[in-house]
């Protein structure tokens, strides 16, 4: 895997894009953790995507917004939980 970007070098539609990367992986890791009981990754690797999540949403608000927005605008559109938004 290439090296990631630093957060603070991210433009906006870079960070658009690694919030919704973010969002299906770590949801993928929360189902396997929490519904499989088997676990992809250590800890620490899924504590690093989390910081870097929190990261990009502290330093890209009005990105998380268009993030929701874009989910809501497709009727029916479920988040990477399965929920219905």
């Amino acid at each position: 895997m290439a090296a990631l970007k630093p957060v603070e070098n991210l433009t906006a539609a870079e960070a658009k894009a690694e919030l919704e990367r973010l969002a299906y992986e770590i949801a993928e890791h929360d189902r396997h953790y929490h519904t499989e009981d088997a676990p992809l990754i250590s800890d620490a690797s899924y504590d690093a995507l989390r910081r870097r999540n929190d990261a990009i949403e502290s330093r890209f608000p009005i990105a998380v917004k268009r993030c929701i927005i874009a989910r809501n605008r497709d009727e029916g559109a479920r988040n990477p939980l399965g929920l219905m938004l």
